[in-house]
């Protein structure tokens, strides 16, 4: 939606204006994963699911994505839709992203998600994932819950790196 993708922009860069020091990144869950892609991308999607090739006239009248921007961590990405391809606007990314997505999340094709990360397709930004052992779409929603802190810590441990490399 065009709408979303042109609050996303003003807001990173207002954030950028901000802190013009620090690297921002956007830190999403599901649908919020695909409005930042969008939004690096500086594209949209119709209702229809269809991204647009050519920027829409109010995209390219709007400022650039600040060169501080670091990259989306994305916990639950909604890949899987019935008649729509969301992997196209991944391949469109020139940010680093890394999808930390559950194990039993019924919204992502893991293996097509891993496919589409090691391809040369997003071989424009550095693409990585990570599958949280029992996670759902809500990565962090672990079963079992005995094993929820240790998990927990090892996709934190993933962020860190993905932060601070």
């Amino acid at each position: 939606d065009l709408n979303v993708v042109s609050q996303l922009t003003d807001l990173v860069i207002r954030t950028a204006k901000k802190y013009p020091q620090s690297r921002i990144f956007f830190v999403t869950q599901s649908f919020g994963g695909r409005a930042a892609a969008h939004t690096i991308c500086q594209r949209f999607e119709n209702r229809k699911g269809e991204s647009n090739e050519e920027k829409h006239p109010y995209l390219s009248s709007i400022e650039k994505i600040p060169e501080t921007f670091g990259g989306i961590i994305s916990c639950g990405y909604p890949l899987n839709h019935k008649s729509q391809d969301r992997s196209y606007i991944l391949t469109r990314l020139k940010y680093p992203i890394l999808f930390l997505v559950g194990s039993k999340d019924k919204r992502c094709d893991i293996e097509r998600l891993r496919n589409l990360t090691s391809s040369e397709s997003m071989s424009s930004c550095d693409a990585s994932l990570h599958v949280i052992d029992g996670g759902k779409h809500n990565a962090f929603d672990i079963t079992p819950k005995s094993k929820a802190a240790e998990i927990t810590e090892i996709a934190l441990d993933k962020i860190e790196h993905f932060l601070f490399s």
